[in-house]
């Protein structure tokens, strides 16, 4: 006799880590993964399969547009997060942005559960990263002492308990919401999605510019610094607290085009698909234009990539090497710099959407 309630196909969940902290609390991630299976199961009569890179979800080369089917699917996004996660891991800041650009346009959110292992106080809503603005929004939950305190204690098991509840909570509203497509779509009509990319657009347009004057201020400064004779402790100082406040003005404007460069990406790919299955020949054609328009004035961002390089390349880093005060304005500026490069790499795959 088959068993159709054992049957029944399991909830999916993403978990997004570094190995650098699952080396650093000894290898935790698999006792985790473990007993959140086994609880789901127990409490709640869910089978769940974790899956821990994007390989292993089988979402394709084009991950991308397996964040589609996931999210379909309710698959669940767990990011493990430590400051290493923002600040050390390219791909994983890609994969979470990612995803809540796509979940915000479907109003799923809620299948994004954060689980803060290190660097709380830093999470906050007025952060100059709009990564951790982000996390901090999804209301992430604390398992910090579950961690130190390590597997097989209550701690441990408590943290268990509470995170497999919110993931089945999660799993089981969006599968109610995903059953009501009408109620999907954040931004409203689908009529209205040209205008929402269109602003998102000039949110990135506004951002690089941005970004862009504040490199030029500051490679003034530091040019300024290096050409004066006899510089003294006090001018060096001076020097840094001027480039302070536009190294975190860079930061913040580099954050936030990688985030609305992801939120650009999804909302193209979701009107692109619309379009292929429900336009006219004419809304493709005008579609297409456009797309090719945005997809052409992506090489300006070239010039301004090419000088953020530059800087990191001669200029910041040899002041940077022999003054700490300057390396410590400059963080921030770095910071930005990654955010601005990952930000324009997310647009430049728009380029192998089809139209």
């Amino acid at each position: 006799m088959t068993d159709f309630v054992s049957d029944r196909p399991a909830v999916r969940c993403f978990l997004s880590f570094t190995h650098e902290d699952d080396d650093l609390f000894d290898g935790f991630i698999t006792p985790l993964k473990q007993k959140l299976q086994q609880y789901c199961a127990a409490g709640h009569g869910r089978k769940v399969d974790l899956f821990l890179d994007r390989e292993t979800i089988t979402w394709g080369q084009d991950w991308r547009r397996g964040i589609e089917k996931g999210l379909d699917a309710a698959t669940v996004f767990i990011p493990v997060v430590t400051m290493h996660y923002f600040l050390e891991s390219p791909s994983c800041r890609d994969e979470l942005l990612a995803f809540y650009a796509r979940a915000k346009e479907l109003g799923l959110t809620d299948l994004i559960l954060p689980l803060m292992v290190a660097g709380p106080e830093f999470l906050t809503g007025d952060s100059d990263d709009a990564c951790i603005r982000v996390v901090e929004k999804l209301q992430y939950v604390d398992i910090r002492e579950a961690v130190v305190s390590g597997p097989g204690t209550a701690a441990f098991r408590g943290m268990i308990k509470l995170v497999a509840g919110k993931l089945i909570k999660a799993v089981e509203a969006a599968e109610n919401q995903l059953a009501w497509p009408g109620a999907q779509e954040s931004g409203g009509d689908r009529r209205d999605a040209d205008q929402r990319i269109g602003d998102l657009a000039g949110q990135i347009l506004s951002q690089v510019k941005d970004f862009a004057t504040i490199l030029g201020e500051v490679t003034g400064l530091v040019n300024d610094g290096r050409a004066s004779a006899g510089r003294t402790r006090e001018d060096r100082a001076a020097e840094a607290q001027r480039i302070t406040p536009l190294a975190i003005r860079a930061r913040r404007a580099g954050t936030g085009f990688e985030l609305a460069a992801a939120e650009v990406e999804a909302a193209v790919r979701a009107y692109l698909r619309n379009l292929r299955a429900r336009g006219s020949d004419e809304q493709l054609d005008a579609a297409r234009a456009d797309y090719a328009q945005l997809a052409g004035s992506l090489d300006d961002l070239t010039a301004v990539e090419s000088s953020v390089a530059e800087f990191f390349a001669g200029t910041g880093h040899n002041e940077e090497a022999v003054y700490a005060p300057l390396r410590a304005a400059l963080g921030p500026l770095r910071l930005g710099a990654q955010s601005f490069q990952l930000g324009i790499q997310t647009l430049r795959r728009l380029r192998d959407v089809e139209v």
